[in-house]
């Protein structure tokens, strides 16, 4: 099937998955301060590891394309 038969809906997945994933990088990068003490962090080693020991997972499983990815099409590389 070309691109130019592609539904529109199909297209809308791909671009709302894009912005999903983009919030993911964005994620990474984004400083977030400790209740706590007030003090906000801004080094990125202690943003990845807060980000991935919290909201990553979820993000991540939300935003995999599984349908494409398990879709008969994909799946025929291996036959």
């Amino acid at each position: 099937v070309s691109a130019s038969q592609m539904p529109a809906w199909f297209w809308w997945d791909w671009v709302v998955d894009a912005f999903f994933w983009m919030d993911i990088v964005v994620n990474f990068r984004t400083c977030y301060v400790i209740k706590e003490t007030s003090a906000m962090v801004v080094d990125p080693g202690m943003i990845s590891k807060a980000y991935l020991s919290g909201w990553f997972a979820l993000d991540f499983l939300s935003t995999f394309p599984f349908d494409q990815v398990t879709s008969s099409d994909s799946l025929r590389i291996f036959k």
